[in-house]
């Protein structure tokens, strides 16, 4: 009794992330999640955070239908534009703020497939623009560094570089990178 009145408290924290069906037990616990299936001798039902758990008819007072997160994305998705980055973005947002990260990460790069110079998505997934390209914050960094390199340690740099044969890396991380006159 005391496990499943335990269960009841936590799954009600959960239930404000799960929504869905509420299924109501005859000792007042109650699970949010969604009802799988109904035999005649069980409910099974999935339950944010417990998985799928089987309750025989007698312990059941009651299931009340609703929708659940999941169905709440699907049904938003669905009712979005498709060709529309901002509506990717404000949905993977809103993915966000619901605690579904998979569905985000998935919404906020369909936002970069249909506009890849998106600003708000590549700011939200920590992007810089620097010298019209987007970057990391840590490349961004490390090409501001390169280009402060005086001139004289550059050319050492890739002398050094090309007589141990690792030109291709320094270029990578590019040394080589030559300022304009000015």
């Amino acid at each position: 009794m005391r496990f499943w009145t335990f269960v009841s408290a936590l799954l009600l924290l959960l239930g404000a992330l799960a929504r869905g069906d509420t299924l109501v037990l005859k000792n007042g616990g109650k699970f949010e999640g969604k009802l799988v299936e109904k035999t005649r001798t069980h409910y099974v039902f999935d339950i944010a955070g417990l998985g799928v758990q089987r309750f025989t008819l007698d312990q059941v007072r009651r299931v009340d239908k609703g929708e659940t997160i999941q169905d709440e994305f699907e049904r938003r998705r669905k009712d979005l534009d498709p060709k529309s980055a901002d509506a990717q973005f404000r949905l993977g947002l809103w993915c966000e703020e619901k605690k579904l990260g998979r569905q985000a990460k998935r919404m906020f790069a369909r936002a970069l497939e249909l506009d890849p110079d998106h600003a708000p998505t590549r700011e939200k997934l920590g992007f810089v623009k620097h010298e019209g390209t987007w970057r990391t914050a840590e490349e961004a960094a490390k090409a501001e560094a390169d280009a402060a390199m005086p001139i004289e340690e550059r050319l050492v740099a890739i002398l050094e570089a090309h007589r141990l044969g690792k030109t291709r890396r320094l270029a990578s991380e590019r040394i080589w990178y030559w300022p304009p006159e000015g």
